[in-house]
């Protein structure tokens, strides 16, 4: 839905346009807690599947792509780091690099 969104408003807003997603993620890190916003300040990337992977010959290591980490707006996050310290609370907002996958369970390694 979001790259329908991107789409259609790109056809009618002339001049720079910044979209900002919100949603939901996990993370396995001491220092964040459930509720604590976290911003990818330093980059994001994406783990695709490799449908052409055959686990009984190929290298494990080939079973997914994992793409070059692309940084964001910096000016537009840290407004963003800086409004949600404002608004939820100083010390609940978390950066680091966001990791995103084209499918639920298969692309976060659970098949392997």
């Amino acid at each position: 839905m979001v790259d329908f969104l991107a789409r259609e408003a790109r056809q009618i807003i002339p001049g720079p346009m910044a979209l900002v997603r919100y949603g939901t993620c996990g993370v396995m890190h001491p220092d964040v807690h459930v509720g604590d916003i976290i911003v990818p300040k330093d980059g994001s990337i994406i783990i695709q599947d490799n449908y052409d992977f055959d686990p009984e010959t190929d290298d494990k290591s080939k079973a997914y792509h994992v793409s070059k980490c692309c940084k964001g707006d910096e000016v537009l996050h840290d407004l963003l780091i800086k409004n949600f310290e404002r608004e939820v609370a100083t010390g609940r907002v978390a950066t680091g690099i966001d990791v995103t996958a084209d499918g639920f369970y298969s692309t976060q390694g659970y098949i392997l």
